[in-house]
């Protein structure tokens, strides 16, 4: 026979798991778009499956070409940059 709560884990627990105070997760949950969890009785569960989704979906993929752009226009000049940009676009369609 299955476990039904066999995914869920405690909140102190899966701060242990992802190397966070319990204080850290509590903020989670309260968040407008926190952290889901379950409440059995006085215990807060949470459940991995979803807990891997939203930690996922928060990802960050920073954007090369914007990062790029801004460390050229540090330092170059408008008119630099301008030539910069047009020998970069000719590049890129080679």
């Amino acid at each position: 026979m299955s476990n039904i709560l066999a995914d869920l884990v405690e909140l102190a627990q899966f701060a242990a798991d992802v190397h966070k105070n319990p204080r850290t997760i509590h903020r989670w949950t309260a968040q407008k778009n926190g952290l889901p969890f379950v409440k059995l009785g006085d215990k807060r569960l949470v459940h991995l499956p979803t807990a891997r989704s939203w930690i996922l979906a928060r990802m960050h993929r920073p954007n090369p070409e914007s990062q790029t752009e801004g460390v050229i226009a540090m330092v170059c000049s408008d008119a630099n940059l301008a030539s910069i940009k047009a020998r970069q676009r000719r590049h890129d369609r080679r």
